[in-house]
């Protein structure tokens, strides 16, 4: 009985000090070292891919220096540090808390553009890239929110050097919403709900007109509204898809 006792006093004592590690506070570690040798030490991980001791010397500088003269670019480095670490929680709420605090900040533009990222990223990982899954099929409210964040860079900052390539993602995730909407138009016509399907398809020639699913949605309305006994409207649809896509099939 006394063994039982001593082993689980000892093993007690490591998960004390299990704990007592992780909740360290960022503005006690390092202590010798100063603003500009933490900044250096920080950028140094992050180059070298160290991510998880990057974020460890950017929160330190941080907490003991909040209005630093390197504070701002560690906040930004910090940012960098926790996507490259997935760790995407911290990566938009130190996002987030960028933009709070420097909204008028050259480098804002940065923050919306990783913050759009984030949220791209959430439903293009490495395994649905692998195993071909559909994206259209998946809950898309990440990729509504990244459409967001892009567009709202491209609001404040149309020729922000990340512009070229937010606008090449927001097409991509244009064509990716308007074929999820068109396969929930498809799912209505399949199940005789005519109504949605045609609405559902119409919406995606409203939002979506730049999509490659706008002809496949013309071709539903005009379904549906014959299914409906709704011939002017099919007319007029199909007259549309004839003059836009003569090549349809």
């Amino acid at each position: 009985m006394k063994f039982r006792y001593d082993l689980i006093l000892c093993l007690s004592v490591v998960l004390l000090a299990g704990c007592q590690s992780t909740s360290t506070d960022p503005a006690t570690m390092f202590p010798t070292a100063s603003e500009a040798q933490l900044f250096k030490d920080g950028q140094n991980a992050m180059l070298d891919g160290k991510y998880d001791q990057s974020v460890q010397y950017f929160e330190t500088l941080e907490a003991r220096y909040p209005f630093g003269q390197y504070t701002e670019q560690a906040h930004l480095d910090m940012i960098y540090s926790y996507y490259k670490n997935d760790d995407t929680s911290s990566a938009l709420a130190a996002a987030d808390e960028y933009i709070h605090l420097y909204p008028r900040e050259k480098n804002v533009d940065y923050a919306y553009y990783m913050r759009g990222m984030m949220e791209y990223d959430q439903n293009h990982g490495s395994i649905e890239r692998y195993f071909g899954m559909d994206f259209a099929e998946r809950d898309l409210a990440s990729v509504r929110q990244a459409f967001s964040d892009f567009n709202r860079l491209l609001h404040y900052f149309p020729n922000s050097q990340y512009a070229p390539d937010t606008r090449q993602r927001m097409i991509y995730i244009r064509n990716m919403l308007a074929r999820h909407e068109l396969k929930i138009a498809n799912y209505y016509f399949d199940h005789q709900a005519y109504v949605a399907a045609a609405n559902r398809a119409n919406d995606i020639v409203k939002h979506y007109q730049a999509s490659r699913s706008v002809p496949d949605a013309l071709n539903v309305m005009v379904k549906s509204y014959r299914a409906l006994n709704l011939d002017a409207q099919a007319e007029s649809a199909l007259k549309v898809l004839k003059a836009n896509y003569p090549g349809y099939k």
